[in-house]
């Protein structure tokens, strides 16, 4: 059971005894480097960050001789404001401890210093992760009504709706990709119901569906079939794998547009910095690892999925 704060000769018993062979500290790397991926990553210097969804114009219309010409109203659709919040996280380490331990483990400020920002690192992956976790959460806001990530009648400007997710959910198998390539093509439309030229290229996955999707995307031929058939998903989409260790439900899976045509966003704020200091009182010695970041979607357009 973890001991509270701070931390003291109580919770370092067998170090402050003689004849440990070795103290092992920060044996294994955290799992991570993976949102960057899929996410548009971007620094700001302003206390929130604000996104304007374009409504666009409708198709021409037919024009009769020496009519007047057709107008339409290019307007905005939505706005969605990204807040930076602060994240922390600190060790404070009693002088008593410091002063009796005996193999350096606590005096050595890279040894905490590691686990924090390592720490805050994995924070980040988990954060920018949610919006495809807690899909009952609010994307975006348009006219008063919230829409989530996956929808069958997500927000359009001209009132119609379109959808990014089946009316039924999908297991991962090489005919529900087809059939989700095939939606993909039919769905993906502006705010004015015009179709938008932009194709999938990442096959989002959990940990459990790994090994199927790279066989879907991968193999020449066919998976899982007895005829020598095309693999057209791998001749007609260069679909690249991406396995995300944070995906909570490993049903779940998603097509991602690349990345810089997708309202994926993530904002450094505040890069993750550890600061060492010592407690004027006690001679604590403290050290505080924190970062201001925000993420999420400014709009769904290029994302489609299926909870599994």
């Amino acid at each position: 059971m973890l001991r509270g704060s701070p931390m003291t000769r109580a919770h370092i018993t067998t170090l402050l005894e003689r004849g440990v062979r070795q103290a092992y500290v920060d044996e294994y790397d955290l799992a991570g480097n993976q949102y960057g991926m899929i996410f548009n990553e971007q620094g700001s210097d302003k206390a929130t960050e604000t996104d304007v969804i374009w409504g666009g114009v409708s198709q021409y219309e037919l024009q009769a001789e020496n009519d007047t010409f057709n107008y339409d109203n290019g307007q905005e659709a939505w706005t969605k404001t990204y807040v930076h919040l602060e994240y922390t996280k600190g060790v404070q380490i009693s002088r008593i401890a410091m002063e009796d331990e005996l193999y350096g483990v606590l005096r050595k400020f890279s040894n905490f210093g590691g686990n924090l920002g390592a720490a805050g690192a994995y924070t980040k992956e988990v954060l920018a992760m949610t919006v495809f976790n807690n899909l009952s959460a609010t994307v975006y806001t348009a006219e008063g009504t919230a829409y989530t990530l996956l929808s069958t009648t997500q927000f359009r400007v001209d009132g119609g709706v379109w959808a990014n997710t089946p009316t039924s959910p999908l297991d991962l198998s090489y005919e529900a990709v087809e059939t989700a390539l095939a939606l993909w093509r039919v769905n993906m439309v502006d705010q004015r119901g015009l179709k938008i030229m932009v194709q999938p290229a990442v096959l989002l996955v959990g940990p459990s569906d790994e090994f199927l999707a790279k066989r879907i995307v991968l193999s020449q031929l066919r998976p899982g079939g007895n005829d020598n058939d095309l693999n057209v998903v791998r001749t007609e989409r260069d679909l690249k794998v991406m396995v995300s260790d944070f995906l909570t439900d490993d049903g779940r899976w998603f097509l991602l547009a690349p990345k810089a045509k997708t309202g994926l966003n993530f904002f450094n704020r505040r890069p993750t910095r550890v600061d060492r200091f010592d407690t004027d009182e006690t001679g604590a010695m403290n050290m505080v690892g924190n970062f201001r970041v925000s993420s999420g979607a400014s709009h769904v357009s290029g994302i489609w999925g299926t909870t599994g």
